[in-house]
């Protein structure tokens, strides 16, 4: 082990609810011959889970790996919404309510090769998944429209089923070289 971080304030990118921390271990760079690798299980009350791992070959310099991801993260919430908005002279009053709830994916799989020696690394990266966000809501709706206060359409009550479902593949292929 070369260092342990311990960080108390996750970035966006973990999207802690809640009192959460981090503890980083960085281990030393080394050259063991054979297998190793690691797990990670992810969990939260509020339905969040994930999983991820990594395998690595180690031969002399060379070293080939392999791994993936795969998280769920679940939200849930009472939204309201006041909206005011002006075009022109024309002032549209908007109010929403009513439960919301969300899911946001990410799947991905990575393999790779890295070449060290004494002073320079070679590695090429490939990596390929399908993530995206999930949102559905019944919320209540009531909207008044006028012009210089004087009211052009009265309240107006409605309901809005929303449902969407966005999602995006994604790949990318690294080649790198580093000299020091």
């Amino acid at each position: 082990i070369q260092n342990i971080e311990i960080i108390t304030t996750p970035s966006a990118r973990s999207e802690a609810q809640g009192d959460v921390g981090i503890i980083n271990i960085v281990t030393k760079k080394h050259f063991g011959e054979g297998w190793s690798g690691m797990v990670n299980l992810i969990g939260s009350s509020v339905w969040t889970k994930g999983v991820d791992f990594v395998m690595s070959y180690q031969q002399g310099r060379s070293r080939w790996y392999l791994g993936g991801n795969a998280s769920n993260r679940w939200r849930e919430s009472d939204f309201e919404q006041n909206k005011t908005t002006v075009v022109r002279d024309t002032v549209t009053t908007s109010r929403s309510v009513g439960p919301r709830d969300g899911m946001v994916y990410l799947y991905t799989g990575k393999a790779g090769w890295q070449y060290d020696m004494p002073r320079t690394r070679y590695n090429i990266d490939f990596e390929a998944g399908y993530s995206g966000k999930k949102r559905s809501g019944d919320l209540d709706y009531s909207e008044e429209q006028s012009l210089q206060g004087t009211v052009l359409i009265p309240m107006q009550d409605f309901v809005s089923k929303d449902d969407y479902d966005n999602d995006e593949t994604i790949w990318s292929l690294n080649l790198g070289a580093e000299h020091k």
